[in-house]
């Protein structure tokens, strides 16, 4: 049979031994991975939910850190009253970094955003609070990774800082204020 060159249908055999046409098989490989990319883009939804979770969950245990500061320092001032005069002793900061930074061993943390710096003990620029009047100080230090928080009594000049232990990526979040440093003077 002689059929003209534009009608030839190339037809391959298949593992049945069945003639398969090659845009048949060029599809079903489109539909697999078309298939494999949905399942993979699924995936990366719930991971992106996941780590919004876990941001939203840090944001609240950041306020609930605040709330607790604060209940702490209300406590202090009412159990003193005559000890503690907010105008003339008002010590207290909190700031938080908006940049990502790759930091050395013994390197400072400089948190660049500030908050409140009553009393004007933390230079943005050094990342160094320096005690501004002798008493007892709360800090507190938080990021993705954890954080912590001391009590400590300082004497005037004393200085306290966040240092990269080992040398490290410390991550800023943006605008969402996640690594922060906070001190409050608790009393005298």
């Amino acid at each position: 049979m002689n059929l003209p060159l534009a009608c030839l249908l190339v037809i391959l055999p298949c593992a049945s031994g069945y003639p398969v046409d090659e845009e048949i098989l060029k599809r079903q490989q489109f539909a697999e991975e078309k298939q494999r990319n949905a399942q993979e883009r699924a995936q990366l939804s719930l991971e992106i939910q996941q780590l919004a979770q876990e941001r939203q969950q840090l944001a609240q245990d950041r306020s609930e850190m605040a709330n607790i500061m604060a209940k702490l320092q209300n406590a202090v001032h009412e159990s003193s009253p005559q000890r503690y005069t907010r105008q003339s002793e008002g010590v207290a900061f909190s700031v938080w970094l908006d940049h990502s930074a790759t930091l050395g061993p013994s390197q400072v943390i400089r948190f660049n955003r500030v908050i409140t710096n009553e009393g004007s003990g933390y230079n943005v620029h050094s990342g160094v609070f320096t005690c501004p009047q002798a008493g007892m100080y709360l800090f507190a230090f938080m990021d993705l990774q954890g954080g912590n928080t001391v009590v400590l009594r300082l004497q005037q000049g004393d200085v306290v800082e966040i240092e990269e232990q080992y040398g490290n990526h410390v991550e800023g979040y943006g605008t969402l204020g996640l690594t922060s440093f906070t001190g409050v003077l608790l009393y005298p």
